[in-house]
């Protein structure tokens, strides 16, 4: 049986005015957080329409097994009738966790990075920046190229 799914707790806001308000990070973390809130978004709101397509098939009767088969697939239920509505939507929510990833791994390189800066300018007595290692994550990681373009630094 299909299993409804929440978007976990994202504190997105909260950083936001923490990155706003208080760290005030270069540009290019600016620029990482429009796209990892959109990410967000979408993944709850993708992950809200499976639910109601899950919904739906519940609804269904019985003994109604190829149907469900063919809305599950995103297969011909009759000819020139097809509801992908699932194949699309599982392929949003990985389009958009990867993009979460993506987003939240760069950001965090970047703040990491600003951090590194501002205790180079206060020298011995800054605070140690954390460096997280991504690495033990494995092909959980999209591929970082992919936004890299996000990061990169203009050319004069």
């Amino acid at each position: 049986m299909l299993q409804t799914i929440l978007p976990p707790y994202s504190p997105i806001a909260e950083l936001q005015k923490i990155l706003l308000d208080r760290i005030n990070p270069s540009g290019r973390a600016l620029l990482l957080l429009t796209p990892l809130m959109q990410s967000i978004e979408g993944f709850a709101d993708a992950a809200a329409q499976r639910n109601a397509w899950i919904d739906e098939v519940k609804k269904m009767p019985e003994n109604n097994d190829a149907m469900k088969a063919c809305l599950y697939f995103g297969t011909p239920f009759a000819p020139g009738r097809v509801d992908d509505r699932y194949p699309n939507l599982m392929d949003a929510i990985e389009r958009y966790n990867d993009s979460c990833i993506g987003f939240s791994v760069q950001l965090v390189n970047v703040l990491r990075e600003h951090g590194e800066k501002m205790a180079a300018e206060y020298g011995k007595d800054a605070p140690k920046i954390s460096k997280p290692d991504f690495k033990m994550a494995g092909d959980l990681i999209p591929d970082l190229k992919e936004y890299a373009r996000w990061v990169e630094e203009p050319k004069a």
